[in-house]
């Protein structure tokens, strides 16, 4: 054995390593975009939903003969998603 040898891997054992580990990080990147981008749409679409339940809230408001149900739903949904986007 030569001073340049480790006993062990080999060269070609060492590139087909670093192949594979390579093939695996490039893999788990493209899952991690992938669940990136799933999560800034799931964020969008709560952003929206919030948005179109405080308009619905001040529409409804402003009704004379309010059915205290539908406030009472409103104001739980409004609630709940203020939760997550205040």
């Amino acid at each position: 054995m030569s001073n340049n040898e480790k006993p062990g891997m080999t060269e070609q054992a060492y590139l087909e390593l670093a192949e594979d580990s390579k093939v695996t990080f490039d893999r788990m990147e493209r899952e991690n975009e992938r669940l990136r981008k799933s999560f800034e749409d799931v964020k969008h679409e709560l952003i929206t939903s919030y948005g179109m339940i405080r308009m619905i809230d001040n529409l409804y408001s402003e009704l004379e003969n309010r059915d205290t149900n539908v406030e009472l739903l409103i104001d739980i949904f409004r609630t709940y998603l203020s939760q997550y986007v205040d």
